[in-house]
């Protein structure tokens, strides 16, 4: 059978979804043609239908190796990339496809797709922008545009772009959920609210609109109403169902049996929720299991139990719970909201003896932490470019003590840096104790002085995280912490002249 033949034999199969025979004619025109590139893009194709994504993959870089301006090629093979999960290797080709086409609107779209699936939503923007403009209001163009923005700290674009597509597409969920997210970050609550009742009028069991209601609910204050919404953070969301079986505590005693605690989440939340395990040991017999690198720092928790580390055997339990399910459980509203600070300590002799070490420092002893996980999707909102701490150079009389684990940029002061003698959130505590004040943006450090009861300043981007309430410089969560917060979406130069100030 010559070439044509076969392709028109493949084509046939695959249309009829007969597609293990078109693979293997497809395979055979391969063969027949291997420098013809539309002989592997149908065989990639084919593949790629079929699921059989390491194939299709292969085939498409042929495709584009003999034809590097075959622009559906290129797509194709970000496509395929996508579906393996590996939207950084997808960009590129993506890219490429949107250059060579740069008026096809799906192109464009992809290509910013695969770029905010690799956490680049900087780069993304431009493609996204292109999409919405070339096919504007589709909604899988304006969620990833609004997703970007999000994550790129433009959030007063986000809102105005969302009720455009609310308004082109009122009962599709998705874009009440996309409008509520908006709404939230604008500070419109009531309006976020709303949206998240319209997006459950279309389908009341949905997650996402459950849980943008609750974050609503909570950032506002009203405890009480959010958190039944919260626990559809389950459903899909948030990293899926809960790891163990069983029923979920609801608070009661547990006079026989154990009542296994677990953590969930980053370590900040962790910090911030284990504060519960306690009260819940006045009523059960607990077992906590936290991240390995609190283990040492959550023992210090007042209360009878077991403390062990993710990953330790897992004991018979007859009720659990995860630990950010225990605001639930014990019915809290921002009345209740347990305030027993400090509820964690650090060692005393580790304390005492970086207390030594920091009085050969002079002046105040402020430590320092400017930047989160880069891998937390909103990180670029969150965390501070170094620069933009310059201005605390003219701050006299404070010694500055970085509590930055890890690599990335510093910024331009004169810094002390103990932190590679930092092994767990343990040592950190005991350096933080000896401290005079902790200054950092959202991250566990933070959590972690205001649960030491340290005086604790937390730089905060506009739309920050339900913990750190909405208004006034303090917190409930943490008594010791006072707020410097953005007036407008990445407007940390204010931030930080107000820091600068409140130092001298």
């Amino acid at each position: 059978m010559d070439a044509l033949s076969l392709e028109r034999q493949g084509l046939a199969q695959k249309a009829a979804g007969r597609l293990d025979e078109a693979i293997a004619t497809f395979t055979q025109l391969v063969r027949l043609t291997p420098q013809a590139h539309g002989a592997h893009y149908n065989l990639g194709n084919a593949c790629l239908v079929a699921d059989r994504l390491p194939e299709a993959v292969e085939a498409y870089r042929r495709a584009v190796r003999l034809s590097p301006r075959f622009a559906s090629a290129h797509n194709n093979l970000g496509l395929a990339l996508i579906a393996l999960k590996q939207p950084a290797l997808a960009a590129a080709p993506l890219a490429r496809a949107a250059a060579l086409e740069p008026s096809n609107a799906g192109s464009q779209h992809m290509a910013g797709h695969a770029l905010l699936q690799s956490n680049r939503p900087g780069e993304a923007l431009p493609y996204l922008f292109e999409a919405n403009r070339l096919a504007p209001g589709l909604p899988a163009i304006t969620t990833d545009l609004a997703d970007a923005l999000r994550r790129t700290g433009r959030l007063l674009e986000v809102a105005p772009l969302a009720r455009q597509a609310a308004a082109a597409a009122p009962d599709l969920i998705a874009v009440w959920n996309n409008l509520a997210n908006a709404e939230r970050d604008a500070g419109c609550f009531e309006a976020a609210a709303e949206a998240s009742r319209r997006a459950l009028a279309l389908n009341p069991d949905d997650p996402e609109a459950h849980c943008n209601l609750a974050l609503t609910l909570l950032t506002t204050g009203d405890l009480a109403r959010a958190w039944p919404h919260w626990e559809y953070r389950w459903h899909g969301l948030a990293g899926g169902r809960p790891p163990f079986p069983g029923p979920v505590w609801d608070g009661r005693e547990i006079a026989d049996g154990v009542l296994y605690l677990h953590a969930e989440q980053g370590m900040g939340d962790t910090i911030q929720f284990c504060r519960y395990a306690p009260l819940a040991a006045g009523r059960a017999r607990v077992v906590l299991a936290v991240q390995r690198k609190l283990l040492r720092l959550v023992r210090s928790l007042p209360m009878r139990a077991e403390i062990i580390a993710d990953g330790d055997p897992i004991p018979d339990f007859v009720a659990q719970a995860p630990l950010m399910s225990l605001p639930g459980a014990f019915a809290t509203s921002a009345a209740t909201i347990p305030a027993d600070i400090p509820y964690l300590s650090a060692d005393p002799v580790m304390a005492a003896s970086w207390a030594r070490r920091l009085a050969g420092l002079p002046g105040r002893r402020v430590g320092l932490v400017w930047a989160g996980n880069p891998d937390f999707p909103f990180d670029t909102a969150r965390s501070i470019p170094v620069a933009m701490l310059d201005s605390l150079n003219t701050v006299a009389d404070v010694s500055f003590v970085s509590l930055q684990v890890g690599a990335g940029p510093c910024p331009r002061l004169q810094l002390t840096d103990w932190t590679a003698e930092l092994d767990d959130f343990a040592d950190t505590a005991a350096l933080i104790a000896a401290l005079d004040l902790v200054i950092g943006v959202d991250t566990a450090v933070v959590h972690l002085a205001g649960a030491l009861g340290r005086p604790v300043w937390l730089l905060n981007r506009y739309a920050g995280d339900w913990r750190w309430g909405t208004a006034g410089e303090g917190c409930a969560w943490y008594r010791t912490l006072r707020q410097f917060r953005q007036p407008a979406p990445g407007d940390w130069a204010t931030v930080v002249a107000a820091v600068t100030a409140a130092l001298i």
